[in-house]
């Protein structure tokens, strides 16, 4: 799920057009307390590259506006894509060096 921004033309017309996006970086981020947004820390903190993408789904999102919870997401949508290569990148605690592993999905292999 990712907001609707000026990047979701974009995603359309690749859904539409069939055409490849080179790269999808997904960060996973949290929100503080003080609503300042970061990476997760400890094993939590992770970014995923996949590579060679096509985008197979868009649907758009919106949360029920009489609840003072979901209503507060505002327009979001769900992407759905295929990749030839993912590369998951985690740190696992405070000033560790990063773990990646990489898995070739057309080639079937952990690199």
């Amino acid at each position: 799920m990712k907001r609707v921004d000026e990047v979701s033309p974009l995603l359309y017309e690749s859904l539409l057009s069939g055409r490849f996006i080179p790269r999808i970086t997904v960060y996973f981020i949290h929100i503080t307390d003080t609503s300042s947004q970061g990476l997760y820390t400890g094993w939590a903190s992770m970014i995923v590259e996949y590579n060679n993408c096509s985008i197979t789904a868009v649907r758009p999102w919106t949360g029920n506006v009489l609840d003072p919870i979901g209503g507060s997401f505002g327009h979001l949508e769900e992407i759905s894509f295929d990749s030839a290569k993912a590369t998951w990148t985690a740190r696992s605690g405070a000033g560790e060096s990063p773990i990646t592993v990489s898995f070739d999905i057309e080639a079937g292999r952990v690199e």
